[in-house]
């Protein structure tokens, strides 16, 4: 294991140690804590001269809060928009958690793209579906043409993690709708994961994302093919995995799935990367190279120009 990804882990146990809590809410908020404690010491801020060509607002979005990232130099234009969707294994991760501050400025800076990030509704309080109703009923109002600054002939869906779990499950819904997406990215996606899959059998213990199908009982879209199984005419589609990761195998068994289904689909497979790495980007140039990856993927399917400033500081 690289070095680096070593010292993440070991960060990650010192500065979790004592975490948790009784409650679901005491759960949250240790998770947030320990999220922006490592994001302060491994996400990189924006520059900030790059920081300003980056509008970041707050809107409501279909009910919800919406984080909003767009290129400044655009003006008041229609862009390009993606709908992004958290991390946090259904029950915790907010639009507010530092690491996707950051990494979302970069991200439309650096692809050219809109990107509204969703305050989706959490487990256990609601039902695992309502995350899928909350995304649907957000790309209905970006593509409705009632929301200011949004290009309705490209609109597409993001996700990390769980919010790829979100985001697969609800282009399903919106193919069935008819709706046009213009393309969906699952990064690190936590689909059509088994336990004899060997990335699970390998990287279960000790590589940061421990017992990943401890909660497939109360999280069906983690693992169920019911949703799975038709998926013809979906959406050009990036699944982007990590090697290290016990998720690897399900990505990428999704992807064959949409391959075989005729979507346009591309898997990249980070080599030195475990789930949450992909965050480093204050020191760890796989990290970089993982979002760049992204950005220019994004940029070729939406039709979009990335600034060509570097906007992460050193």
């Amino acid at each position: 294991m690289d070095p680096f990804l070593r010292h993440w882990l070991e960060r990650a146990r010192e500065l979790g140690s004592g975490g948790g809590g009784a409650t679901w809410q005491e759960r949250r908020a240790s998770a947030r804590v320990l999220s922006d404690r490592l994001a302060l010491e491994f996400t990189a801020a924006v520059d900030p001269t790059a920081r300003d060509l980056v509008e970041v607002g707050e809107v409501s979005l279909a009910g919800r809060t919406a984080r909003r990232y767009r290129p400044a130099a655009r003006g008041d234009e229609p862009l390009a928009t993606q709908l992004y969707l958290h991390g946090g294994g259904f029950w915790s991760g907010s639009v507010h958690e530092r690491v996707n501050d950051r990494l979302l400025a970069a991200r439309s800076l650096l692809s050219g793209v809109q990107v509204y990030s969703l305050d989706y509704r959490l487990v256990p309080e609601n039902e695992p579906g309502a995350a899928v109703e909350d995304t649907v009923d957000a790309m209905g109002s970006l593509l409705s043409g009632d929301v200011a600054g949004v290009d309705v002939s490209g609109v597409g869906l993001g996700g990390t993690s769980a919010g790829a779990s979100i985001a697969a499950a609800a282009s399903v819904r919106l193919r069935d709708a008819a709706a046009p997406v213009r393309h969906v990215h699952l990064e690190v996606p936590a689909v059509c994961v088994r336990p004899e899959q060997e990335s699970v059998r390998a990287f279960s213990r000790g590589y940061g994302l421990d017992d990943p199908l401890a909660g497939i009982g109360d999280h069906p879209l983690l693992g169920s093919d019911a949703w799975a199984g038709a998926l013809s005419g979906l959406p050009p589609t990036l699944v982007m995995t990590a090697a290290l990761d016990p998720l690897r195998d399900g990505g990428e068994v999704f992807a064959r799935r949409l391959a075989r289904a005729g979507v346009d689909v591309r898997v990249v497979r980070g080599q030195d990367h475990l789930h949450a790495t992909i965050g480093c980007t204050g020191g760890y140039p796989p990290a970089r190279w993982w979002h760049r990856t992204a950005a220019s993927e994004l940029a070729r399917h939406y039709g979009t120009t990335g600034a060509t400033v570097t906007p992460w500081t050193d």
